[in-house]
């Protein structure tokens, strides 16, 4: 019986996202997001193990970068409806972000490397000596 209970107390929680058919493709891109990452990098599947309070930081980011990217099946407007909003503070923020984000990612010959370095500062990873390199250089 006490765990029919918890199964309701849950399925309550969980059906918003369920049922909304848009909510759903976005809990699952977003689960995938995830789990991607944490096959790519070893200390970022240990902090989600571990339930390090880093990932409450480097998740929001995470989803952020995929923003950028055009890549996060509208999840960032679902939880900060004022990310597109160009009065608003953080939509502000976010557009030159975006900017920033698009003149570089142009300007770098290979947006793969680009985009994993940047993976890798929003989640925390040490680059390897060749990565640390190119990101030099291409600061440059």
């Amino acid at each position: 019986m006490k765990a029919l209970v918890e199964y309701e107390k849950s399925w309550e929680k969980g059906k918003r996202y369920f049922l909304d058919e848009r909510m759903c493709r976005q809990i699952i891109h977003f689960s995938q997001i995830i789990e991607a990452t944490s096959e790519k990098y070893k200390q970022f599947e240990e902090e989600i193990e571990c339930r390090d309070a880093n990932i409450f930081m480097t998740i929001p980011c995470l989803v952020i970068l995929k923003y950028l990217e055009h890549n996060d099946k509208d999840i960032a407007k679902t939880f900060l409806p004022n990310i597109s909003n160009k009065e608003d503070e953080i939509g502000k923020l976010i557009e030159q972000l975006q900017t920033t984000f698009d003149e570089t990612n142009r300007k770098n010959k290979s947006g793969f490397k680009f985009y994993n370095m940047l993976e890798k500062l929003v989640l925390g990873i040490a680059f390897k000596e060749d990565e640390e390199k190119m990101y030099n250089d291409d600061k440059k």
